[in-house]
């Protein structure tokens, strides 16, 4: 697995830094701004945008048939992969947190913010990948821009009444709870499980 992140750590480091001044400039939003979405925003986008930017580099390079030939299992390469998309994204979060404590002194809305954004970004992770593996780089962003247009469609036909507008504010309040937000994380993190096996059913049954 060491030798799959370090492979995926290569083909992204000609991007690091553009990823590390985005996410700067973000930071200084949030500063600007006195709000700390900027910072808890990008985490979730690069959630999204790191797989695509991996598999893109390892196909155009052919840097993934290369790695099949070294005495390392696609089990590993997969970890590996996963590995790598949750690094970033954890890093980010975790700079996201302490701008957000900077900008808020408020530690339990912190945490809350935090555990919510994480939960975002171990669902995308779950989902993004698998279908990535599944479609290709390529075919893989129209199914995730179906995803996200589903929900889009899907909400505005629920009614849109007093009564389904404060039960949505309940149901919204309930979630921004700790211990709430734990159990969901922990789900997140089920899910994540499943979609590595997933992700790696697909990954042993290609052909290179």
């Amino acid at each position: 697995m060491l030798a799959s992140y370090k492979s995926d750590f290569y083909l992204l480091r000609g991007y690091l830094k553009t990823y590390i001044g985005t996410f700067a400039l973000m930071i200084v939003f949030s500063v600007v701004q006195k709000s700390s979405y900027f910072a808890y925003f990008y985490p979730a986008f690069m959630a999204v945008f790191t797989p695509f930017s991996l598999f893109s580099l390892a196909e155009q390079s052919g840097w993934e048939s290369m790695l099949l030939s070294a005495p390392i299992t696609r089990a590993d390469i997969v970890r590996g992969r996963y590995m790598m998309c949750l690094s970033i994204d954890l890093i980010m979060l975790l700079v996201g947190f302490i701008t957000a404590l900077f900008l808020k002194s408020d530690i339990s809305s912190n945490i809350a913010a935090l555990l919510l954004s994480l939960a975002a970004v171990l669902v995308l992770n779950s989902l993004v990948i698998p279908i990535v593996y599944k479609f290709g780089a390529t075919k893989g962003r129209f199914a995730v821009m179906v995803i996200c247009i589903l929900p889009a469609i899907v909400f505005p036909l629920i009614g849109s009444s007093d009564a389904d507008f404060d039960l949505l504010i309940k149901i919204v309040d309930f979630l921004q709870r700790i211990p709430v937000l734990l159990v969901i994380d922990a789900c997140c993190l089920v899910l994540l499980g499943l979609s590595y096996f997933i992700s790696y059913l697909i990954y042993n049954r290609k052909e290179f």
